[in-house]
């Protein structure tokens, strides 16, 4: 239901503002998304770094939530 959601968002906008407008169709939702919580030894923290890289383009695209310790903020 929340891609029709989107859609109905989307056709409003285009017939708002038709020059502003640009199709760019995401219609993923939360769900879609994979939650990584990565588990390492502070031994290895090299190895999670490479790993990261790895996975940065996945979560560029919004395929991949990868969470670490490193995410903690202070306080």
């Amino acid at each position: 239901m929340r891609e029709y959601s989107k859609l109905i968002q989307m056709v409003r906008l285009a017939l708002e503002d038709p020059e502003a407008f640009s199709l760019e169709l995401d219609l993923r939702t939360e769900s879609d998304i994979n939650r990584l919580f990565i588990s390492y030894s502070h031994r290895d923290a090299d190895i999670l770094e490479r790993l990261l890289v790895h996975l940065r383009p996945l979560e560029r695209d919004g395929l991949v939530d990868a969470w670490n310790d490193t995410r903690i903020a202070a306080g």
